[in-house]
């Protein structure tokens, strides 16, 4: 978990290519949910071409805060 660094059980869906703007830049990532098993944290992941993480979310009951990486 990015908050605590625990290991859990997640499920996987997703791998869909879409597009995001980082920068003013238009990049081509696959996006990713990541499920925790129980359901309470929810993520998305878009990974570019070289495998780079280059923005994700995290959503649970607080609420939803984005990560993106910049240059």
């Amino acid at each position: 978990m990015t908050d605590t660094g625990a290991v859990t059980r997640v499920v996987t869906t997703g791998g869909e290519q879409t597009s995001v703007a980082i920068d003013g830049a238009l990049l081509r990532v696959h996006r990713y949910q990541v499920d925790t098993a129980d359901g309470r944290e929810r993520y998305q992941v878009w990974i570019d071409d070289y495998q780079i993480p280059v923005m994700f979310s995290r959503v649970d009951s607080d609420g939803t805060v984005t990560f993106t990486l910049t240059k």
